[in-house]
């Protein structure tokens, strides 16, 4: 079975050697670095199931790493550490950049580990390969549609809906499923966004002829192409 890759960018040598050790062996494939700019270079050739970087890193902090991971991908998790010195204001800017977790340090190493886990379980949940069907493309990971050759940016929950729709073609796929599948719960708001997000979804499949979400009014939907 394929180990979970974890991207590890600290600076400090004994905190680095420690959460290398904390993570590699059975469960995880481990890569490290010190510094943000080298952070993007093995972020792009070995693509982690998740980055876990101190903030205060040289070249590129551990923010703007986040922010140039979420220029194309809205998936892998990000979970950035800080020293007490760092302000309410960075680890606020790091949240509205996406980042799934801001810890300061010091931390208890096998919570941090726990929550790892927990992120990299709920994202394995959706295999995250790209599909093709008619003349488009799924990417589940950068939230990219393609329709005959054009970019089009889907939400996070866009491309769940759509990868899920994708997955159960040429069946009855039911709201329930969905809810749970998404939500993991089922009420009237829930269901009243996820209508909202078939309806979007439908615009955006019109320009390709070969496929469609044929809605099957009180049961769910059905993707055809």
């Amino acid at each position: 079975m394929k180990k979970t890759s974890i991207l590890i960018v600290e600076h400090d040598k004994t905190m680095a050697k420690m959460l290398k050790n904390l993570f590699e062996g059975n469960e995880y494939t481990v890569f490290t670095t010190d510094n943000g700019l080298k952070a993007l270079q093995l972020y792009h050739d070995k693509q982690p199931n998740v980055v876990l970087t101190d903030f205060d890193v040289p070249e590129k902090n551990g923010c703007e790493v986040l922010a140039e991971i979420r220029a194309t991908d809205r998936m892998t998790p990000v979970v950035i550490m800080s020293g007490l010195r760092i302000g309410e204001e960075d680890s606020i800017e790091c949240y509205n950049a996406g980042c799934n977790l801001f810890l300061r340090k010091p931390f208890f190493f096998n919570e941090l580990k726990a929550a790892i886990n927990n992120m990299t379980v709920r994202n394995n949940e959706y295999s995250f390969e790209i599909r093709s069907f008619g003349n488009s493309i799924l990417n589940p990971a950068t939230l990219t549609l393609t329709i005959n050759n054009k970019d089009y940016k889907l939400a996070e929950r866009e491309a769940k809906v759509l990868f899920l729709l994708v997955e159960n073609s040429d069946r009855l796929i039911s709201f329930g499923e969905l809810l749970n599948e998404i939500w993991k719960n089922i009420n009237a708001n829930n269901r009243q966004m996820l209508m909202n997000i078939i309806s979007e979804l439908k615009k955006k499949l019109k320009k390709d002829p070969n496929v469609s979400i044929e809605s099957h009014y009180g049961k769910g939907y059905i993707f055809k192409y």
